[in-house]
């Protein structure tokens, strides 16, 4: 039973001597004042357990820290401003694209610093900017030495969002897709609503108005990416969507059931750009509004946000983001490894 044991506290002394060497490389001075917002429902999330890894990395690079939890239908603002007359420097997203927009809606033109732990089921902002996805290499980044990113964002109903808005098939599936499956199957339930929504497609009559010029068209998706496709950049040179260049691309999706989709997919993936595409692009600098003959649903970040009419304003460089430098992304290469091994500790009573 002993022999057992030793495995995981060995691996439990390697994490922590790790940690240690980490602390003893932050700066001295005045401890950095962090305040998370974590969704507790978020993913696979476990909020005791996250809180607890919290406090040991924040005594490790004294840190001082504050945790709010969100619950559905509360207004984050008055939090984050009060935080913020507080002292607290640097504000974490603790949680999928949703959280990380409630945030950035917060702090949207402060100048204050958002970092990203990305514990939620998407994590597509995090991905497509190549963030750490594991806690230590993202507190780290947070702690530790960093740079900085001005995100654009999208303005709707008053809220910043920061990575896409979309109408018909994406935000089809995000209405169709509730929270307890999200968090007990994962990406596994976006896809498999996706594929429900390809076999059902219905195309629907837009007009769009796109910095004062306007289009009609039949399409069974609009999607306006602000901060990356889905998580990944389009191999097209012309099409190289960027979190920060001022503008949002517009892609008006035309294609009409699975195989097209499925072959929209491949030749964005793999080229074939000689190849008419079923889509439409067009890039916007200022605002896009989308109307239908009836109302549709529009989500943006992977969350349900209204229905049809929806005016859409882009803000360029609303956004502090914290992105590694290249020192802290050598040494997040180095020991991203270590961390998630104290997962494979076995349970014991007093956890």
């Amino acid at each position: 039973m002993v022999a057992e044991k030793h495995p995981f506290v060995f691996l439990e002394a390697i994490e922590r001597l790790v940690e240690q060497i980490r602390a003893d490389d932050t700066e001295t001075g005045e401890p950095l004042r962090i305040f998370v917002v974590l969704n507790p429902v978020a993913g696979f999330t476990n909020a005791t357990a996250f809180r607890r890894r919290l406090r040991r990395f924040c005594k490790y690079y004294h840190c001082l820290h504050e945790v709010h939890e969100t619950c559905e239908g509360e207004d984050l603002k008055p939090i984050i401003d009060q935080a913020i007359r507080d002292g607290y420097q640097i504000f974490v997203a603790a949680g999928g694209d949703g959280t990380i927009s409630q945030l950035a809606s917060c702090l949207a033109y402060t100048g204050i610093p958002m970092g990203i732990m990305p514990v939620g089921t998407g994590n597509a902002l995090a991905r497509g900017l190549g963030l750490p996805q594991d806690f230590a290499s993202a507190f780290r980044l947070i702690a530790g030495k960093h740079e900085y990113r001005m995100l654009d964002a999208l303005r709707i109903n008053g809220q910043y969002h920061v990575l896409n808005a979309g109408v018909g098939v994406t935000s089809k599936v995000v209405l169709n897709t509730p929270r307890p499956v999200k968090r007990r199957y994962g990406m596994l339930a976006y896809v498999w609503e996706a594929v429900k929504a390809l076999f059902g497609i219905q195309p629907h009559s837009f007009r769009l108005t796109v910095d004062g010029r306007k289009y009609r068209m039949r399409a069974s998706e609009v999607f306006i990416a602000c901060g990356g496709w889905l998580g990944f950049q389009l191999p097209f040179t012309d099409l190289n969507i960027q979190p920060d260049d001022g503008r949002v691309d517009v892609f008006v999706v035309k294609a009409r059931n699975l195989w097209g989709y499925i072959g929209l997919g491949f030749n964005l993936l793999f080229g074939g750009r000689s190849r008419a595409l079923p889509m439409k692009h067009i890039p916007a600098y200022r605002e896009v509004v989308i109307e239908t003959r009836r109302p549709l649903p529009v989500q943006s970040d992977g969350d349900w946000i209204g229905e049809t009419p929806v005016r859409i304003e882009v803000c360029p460089q609303a956004v502090r983001l914290i992105v590694p430098s290249k020192e802290s992304d050598v040494w997040s290469r180095l020991f991203s490894p270590l961390p998630p091994l104290a997962g494979l500790r076995k349970p014991t009573a007093a956890s």
